[in-house]
């Protein structure tokens, strides 16, 4: 997982733009987004809660989201403040790359869902704190079909107190699935809260554990 940050432009200067699109999933509904060829968004689009992911993006990519001009789908469907209006300095002639990943992540996904795929190889990039991102990368290491308690990450970080710490790293994710921090439960292996909803967190963990067990 690539996990380096773009760094923002000068004072004055035109923020770049972070292509996105929607997906459908028998979790619900995914919001992609991606820059600089790499994914940089898998979030749940029906949760106005999660618009705080958008903004980090934004401030650290120094860039705004824009949909895909040709892709009729996205007509309103866009979080607060984010355009669901076609870029029109961009609308002729989008970035390749972003599409490229953007289409590979929707067909990665669609696999997964159809007990296809267990490891995505789909390019990362992530922004948040050198905290952050060290619990992200420790749990794509996560096995698939497997959990592991958030005192499991505190103390494999280095850090056993640290448990609230790690909690919040997990809601700052932005790449869910790609990111798989719906295998984190309690201590006691109970399931707790997921960006997605509790639903969505069981469903996923059933899809993985029965592809186990065939």
């Amino acid at each position: 997982m690539a996990s380096d940050r773009h760094e923002a432009g000068t004072a004055g200067e035109a923020p770049d733009v972070i292509r996105w699109r929607l997906h459908a999933t028998p979790c619900g509904v995914l919001r992609l987004g991606a820059f600089g060829g790499r994914l940089c968004l898998c979030d749940w689009a029906d949760v106005p809660a999660r618009d705080f992911v958008v903004r980090r993006l934004e401030r650290g990519l120094h860039a705004r989201f824009a949909p895909w001009p040709d892709d009729g789908s996205l007509s309103g469907s866009g979080p607060r403040g984010i355009s669901d209006t076609p870029d029109p300095d961009g609308s002729d002639n989008p970035d390749d790359a972003d599409r490229c990943v953007l289409d590979r992540a929707v067909r990665q996904l669609d696999e997964y869902f159809a007990a296809q795929r267990r490891v995505f190889d789909v390019p990362l990039l992530t922004v948040g704190t050198p905290f952050q991102r060290a619990v992200w990368e420790l749990l794509t290491e996560i096995p698939f079909g497997g959990t592991r308690s958030y005192a499991w990450l505190a103390a494999q970080l280095g850090h056993p107190r640290a448990v609230r710490a790690v909690a919040a790293a997990n809601r700052a994710n932005a790449l869910s699935i790609f990111i798989p921090c719906h295998r984190v439960v309690g201590s006691d292996g109970s399931l707790t809260g997921y960006a997605g909803g509790l639903a969505a967190k069981r469903l996923l963990l059933g899809l993985e554990q029965q592809q186990l067990l065939r």
